[in-house]
């Protein structure tokens, strides 16, 4: 069985402010059930001091039920880190019933701090207003 999945991981600390990143994921493993749909999943990993660039690998094992809305919950345990901290997330989305599963992940992520962010906005605003005033001093006649 496999899964492919996407997403944002939005992380604060007091040390990096505010981090966040985009999120690619590639999974095989067991499964029994099946869940198709939309998911948001909130994730806890309380060792991690920002959202970081790089490729990882976990372990999940989980689970979900249908309680009129699915609900889940999710385990990992990253292989890259020594001792192998632990996150948990949780979901809720539409699938069967019942869903277990247990997979091994490859996690690819791109992240940027929001000063990053600011900082190449602000540069494009710059060079937006640099092209407008060169356009409006070369339509003056001379």
């Amino acid at each position: 069985m496999g899964r492919i999945s996407s997403g944002i991981s939005i992380g604060y600390s007091k040390e990096r402010d505010i981090t966040f990143g985009i999120f690619n994921t590639k999974s095989v493993g067991a499964e029994y059930g099946a869940a198709v749909g939309a998911n948001l999943n909130i994730g806890i990993d309380p060792t991690a001091q920002a959202v970081e660039s790089g490729i990882s690998e976990t372990v999940s094992t989980g689970g979900s039920i249908d309680a009129g809305l699915a609900v889940g919950i999710d385990v990992s345990k990253n292989m890259d880190t020594e001792g192998g901290n632990v996150s948990i997330n949780v979901g809720f989305g539409a699938g069967t019933p019942e869903e277990g599963h247990i997979m091994y992940n490859t996690t690819e992520t791109s992240a940027a701090t929001l000063d990053n962010v600011l900082c190449n906005i602000s540069a494009k605003l710059e060079s937006a207003k640099y092209e407008l005033l060169k356009g409006i001093l070369e339509s003056v006649p001379q």
